[in-house]
C-alpha cells in the first residue's frame, strides 16, 4: 500500500509532509522518534518543521 493510500484509509489528510513521514515510517519500521523523521527528512524537505513532524504522531498509528 502507498503512504497517501494509508493516510486516506485512517482518515488522515495527506499533505506532502505527512506522505514524506509516512512513506519514511513504511521504510523504517522500528518506530523511530520524531525528532530521527525531522533528521532524515528536513534536508530534503525544507518547509518541514519538528512541529509538523510532532504533530502528525497519528501517522505511527496509520503504520501499525
Amino acid at each position: 500500500m502507498k503512504p497517501y493510500e494509508r493516510l486516506l484509509e485512517h482518515n488522515i489528510k495527506p499533505s506532502m509532509q505527512r506522505i514524506a513521514i509516512m512513506e519514511y515510517l513504511m521504510n523504517h519500521p522500528i518506530h523511530p522518534s520524531a525528532d530521527d523523521i525531522y533528521t532524515a527528512l528536513s534536508p530534503s524537505m525544507p518547509t518541514l518543521s519538528k512541529t509538523t513532524v510532532f504533530g502528525t504522531g497519528g501517522c505511527s498509528d496509520a503504520y501499525d
